[in-house]
């Protein structure tokens, strides 16, 4: 008794890895929010006490957004043209 047949696992398979890849957005979040959480304890032990309150909240997400999320946009932006 055949559970899946030939066509349907390469569907699935194209699916997952081929041109529609499922998990190619989620790699650059996770590893965005890896970034993100080592720049914020950078920031942390970087700051002066004073400005804590309002450098690490700032700083943090700027450099996160501009190393993860540039990248992405100029490649969309190369393929579109």
């Amino acid at each position: 008794m055949k559970w899946i047949t030939k066509k349907a696992a390469t569907d699935i398979l194209n699916y997952v890895g081929g041109e529609n890849n499922v998990f190619q957005p989620l790699v650059p979040a996770i590893l965005g929010v890896l970034f993100y959480a080592a720049m914020e304890r950078l920031f942390t032990k970087i700051s002066p006490k004073p400005i804590h309150i309002f450098f690490v909240p700032m700083m943090s997400p700027l450099l996160t957004v501009q190393i993860t999320i540039k990248p992405s946009v100029y490649n969309d932006i190369r393929q579109i043209v």
